[in-house]
């Protein structure tokens, strides 16, 4: 894993009058701290829109609801998840429905960049184990999970530090 964690806070907005539900919503972020090593990238979302592989996790009120896996610019992955309303059998991100007229939501994002995608997957998927190990749930949003049996020390020593230090984080 590189050094480089990055943590966003961000406020979810209806962008679509709701029939029933919440079926398009936009993220506005407000970058809360930027811990890396290497040169900043300027914009709203630095480094988390460089096309490398990352792990990015979602908190609201101080539980972990959703952790997914991106190569795309982090920009454009959430922004697809928040607005897709069923085309080709998408529907986007079930946490998107936090996205309330008059009241909305604020939620946190770690994002944690990787050199390779090769073993990225594994990682996020101890990440989503070490939830369910120890809260006894599985993360609220979290609609799949890619397993892998072949988890290393490593990875896994890896997954532990990402939970701890995204289960310590307060607001």
């Amino acid at each position: 894993m590189k050094n480089q964690v990055l943590q966003y806070r961000f406020v979810l907005r209806v962008i679509a009058p709701p029939k029933g539900k919440v079926t398009m919503a936009k993220g506005k972020a407000k970058v809360l701290q930027i811990k890396q090593r290497g040169p900043y990238r300027k914009g709203r979302w630095g480094l988390a829109n460089k096309r490398s592989p990352k792990i990015y996790i979602i908190k609201h009120d101080e539980e972990i609801i959703y952790v997914g896996i991106t190569e795309s610019l982090l920009s454009s992955r959430l922004r697809s998840g928040l607005t897709a309303v069923g085309k080709k059998g998408y529907y986007g991100y079930p946490w998107k429905i936090l996205a309330k007229r008059d009241d909305s939501r604020v939620l946190d994002l770690f994002v944690y960049l990787f050199n390779s995608k090769e073993r990225t997957e594994v990682i996020e998927a101890e990440v989503v184990y070490l939830i369910r190990s120890k809260t006894g749930r599985w993360p609220k949003y979290q609609t799949e999970i890619h397993f892998h049996y072949d988890a290393n020390r490593k990875e896994k020593g890896i997954a532990r530090r990402i939970y701890n230090r995204i289960s310590a984080s307060h607001k």
